[in-house]
């Protein structure tokens, strides 16, 4: 084997060498990046998980939040209603209370009735001039008037307890009603804030998926990039294997070629000489002939 062959082939040798080295290099950061490239998708679909978790809790906020909006409608409608319902009874009280103020104080309803009967009796049965029995009259209506003012006055009054009771009660129902619907309110309020931390925490997550999809993007593009490589270097490895076969093979070949000629240069020596061949000798001589022919 010439000189010149040899550092072919050596140098040849040197760069599968080194080929191998990148591909299993390559390969190693291949496998890494697979295995990161699980982690990371294993991370994203356990986010994705918590995602759905959260999302299913602002549901279920949202719908504890519209049915506390509810029940504050109901009870401001309720409250306005009552509210009203007071205003309404705070006139009634003050009718009854100046009905009740202008009614004469001392006189009793007995004692009016007995009075108007004895005089209606009098204008009756007593002969009397028509001044007299005009007086008599006006008396009649004036002390018939007094009786139904204290009439009115004394049903006024036990009304008046009515409705004062019936008016104490609503009031204590209407801050029965509004401390509820400030508790509620609060309720409300709180449930906001719950909701709006969580839209936070899924702005998070989201930000953390879109960071997990980059990172897959970015592991999947150097994959590619690994694998180009990777069959670029085979490519490269293949040839250069094929070359340094061939170059063996004709390197074999012309060695080969060498030593027969080296036989058949002897065997001739022999023949010219008369000396007894040999069977290898006969090869020599004859053998390449018979494989041209054949």
């Amino acid at each position: 084997m010439g000189d010149s062959v040899g550092e072919t082939l050596e140098k040849i040798s040197e760069d599968i060498y080194n080929l191998k080295q990148e591909i299993a290099t390559l390969k190693e950061e291949r496998i890494g990046l697979i295995e990161d490239l699980k982690k990371i998708k294993e991370e994203k679909r356990n986010l994705i998980e918590s995602s759905k978790s959260v999302f299913e809790e602002i549901n279920k906020k949202k719908d504890e939040k519209n049915a506390i909006l509810e029940e504050i409608k109901k009870l401001k409608s309720e409250k306005d209603e009552i509210a009203k319902k007071i205003e309404e009874l705070k006139l009634v009280i003050k009718r009854y209370e100046e009905l009740i103020n202008k009614t004469p104080n001392g006189q009793s309803l007995s004692s009016l009735k007995k009075r108007i009967e004895q005089l209606t009796w009098k204008q009756q049965t007593t002969p009397m001039s028509i001044d007299e029995e005009k007086k008599l009259m006006q008396e009649i209506d004036r002390l018939t008037q007094l009786y139904n003012r204290l009439k009115d006055a004394r049903d006024a009054e036990s009304k008046l307890m009515e409705v004062k009771a019936e008016y104490t009660s609503l009031k204590i129902k209407f801050k029965d009603i509004k401390n509820s619907m400030q508790e509620k309110i609060k309720k409300f309020e709180s449930i906001k804030k719950e909701i709006s931390s969580l839209r936070e925490k899924i702005n998070g997550i989201s930000q953390k998926i879109d960071q997990a999809n980059k990172e897959i993007t970015e592991i999947s593009n150097r994959l590619n990039q690994l694998k180009a490589s990777i069959d670029e270097k085979y490519e490269h490895l293949k040839k250069l294997q094929e070359e340094s076969a061939k170059i063996k093979e004709e390197e074999s070949k012309k060695k080969e070629s060498e030593i027969l000629e080296k036989k058949k240069k002897i065997a001739e020596e022999k023949l010219k000489k008369k000396e007894r061949l040999t069977f290898e000798d006969l090869l020599a001589l004859y053998g390449e002939e018979k494989d041209s022919e054949g």
